[in-house]
């Protein structure tokens, strides 16, 4: 359950291109907000590889790719058991509402 969470607005999911993360700050934390059609997704602002900012990146055949040395990562789906926890983004909770976009964070 999402009680401990406080709900951020952040964006306006029309704000999001299908094809290039939104930058995003909430407190001190850099978030990239990605999206697929009505999917949003939210993950840390920065590479596992180099902590470059994904939010440089684009969307590329579904995965979002690193600017920095190409990495690419499907964000939008659960990694595979064989991708290592270091190498995978990291999420941030989101929701949509009325064409919103809220990000979660601990209360």
């Amino acid at each position: 359950m999402d009680d401990h969470l406080r709900w951020i607005d952040v964006a306006g999911l029309d704000e999001i291109a299908e094809d290039r993360p939104l930058a995003r700050t909430v407190g001190r934390t850099g978030v990239a907000l990605l999206r697929r059609g009505d999917q949003v997704v939210a993950v840390l602002d920065r590479c596992p590889h180099m902590d470059f900012p994904l939010s440089q990146g684009r969307v590329h055949e579904g995965r979002l790719e690193c600017s920095l040395h190409h990495w690419r990562f499907d964000v939008f789906e659960d990694p595979p058991d064989s991708v290592p926890p270091e190498a995978r983004c990291v999420h941030v909770p989101v929701r949509v509402v009325e064409g919103r976009v809220l990000l979660g964070a601990p209360r």
